[in-house]
């Protein structure tokens, strides 16, 4: 299969942030849907909640429920509550969305102290990518681990490529190279701005910075867009088979 998956990781700070990441997950934001938004709601009856309760306040209501449990009373200003995982596909992927959203949600509750620590799993159908958020509360040992769980940018680097060889390559995916440069980079940057001629924001205010940031590091857009990023020499690049 060409192109990679993505895995994408925050941290969940600040008071009430989980009901807003549930709103957005059981799509009950209504500013985020129809024209003006960046959801499709005539294709969110496609979304599936594959774990966890069916409403924002019910996930909200877990979480907390989680915590207290393990006495954790009183929540820090600034302290790391939670982590949400997003996992996305390719455009042009041929997968069972819950056999490979599944998979990730399994890999993500063992990278952070348990499944039982998950406290949601939304799999989205109604943007460019299928993509799942997993939300999870990071209690390892019994303790709220969540800036250590997370780590810093070695940390995420070690967590990436556990992923791709723990999951994403057990599905056929390559994994991407951190970076282009040289031709390759430029020549990412043109496919990438090949494709995007027919998209809606091609045609917006914004394009100017879009165009910018995609000869930059067209990376992202390549991955997003299904463009395969392997260097034909193959020197620089390690494809998982």
């Amino acid at each position: 299969m060409s192109g990679a998956a993505f895995m994408k990781l925050d941290k969940l700070t600040g008071p009430g942030i989980w009901s807003k990441a549930a709103r957005h997950n059981k799509r009950t934001i209504q500013a985020e849907l129809g024209a003006s938004g960046h959801i499709d709601a005539t294709r969110s009856h496609l979304n599936i909640t594959l774990m966890g309760p069916p409403t924002p306040e019910e996930v909200a209501k877990l979480a907390k429920a989680k915590m207290t449990e393990s006495g954790i009373i009183k929540e820090r200003k600034n302290g790391v509550l939670g982590v949400e995982l997003v996992f996305s596909l390719p455009t042009d992927h041929q997968l069972d969305v819950i056999e490979y959203f599944t998979a990730c949600a399994h890999w993500a509750g063992a990278a952070f102290g348990g499944l039982d620590n998950i406290i949601s799993v939304d799999i989205h159908r109604d943007e460019a990518q299928d993509h799942a958020h997993v939300l999870l509360v990071p209690l390892i040992d019994g303790h709220l681990r969540g800036s250590d769980a997370v780590g810093f940018k070695r940390n995420l680097s070690e967590l990436q490529a556990k992923f791709y060889k723990n999951v994403a390559s057990g599905f056929g995916f390559s994994k991407p190279r951190s970076k282009l440069s040289g031709h390759h980079k430029a020549q990412t940057a043109r496919q990438v701005l090949d494709k995007m001629r027919s998209d809606p924001a091609a045609k917006s205010a914004a394009w100017a910075v879009i165009r910018d940031n995609i000869e930059r590091d067209p990376m992202p857009y390549a991955l997003a867009l299904g463009i395969n990023t392997h260097q034909k020499d193959g020197a620089n690049f390690h494809q998982y088979r």
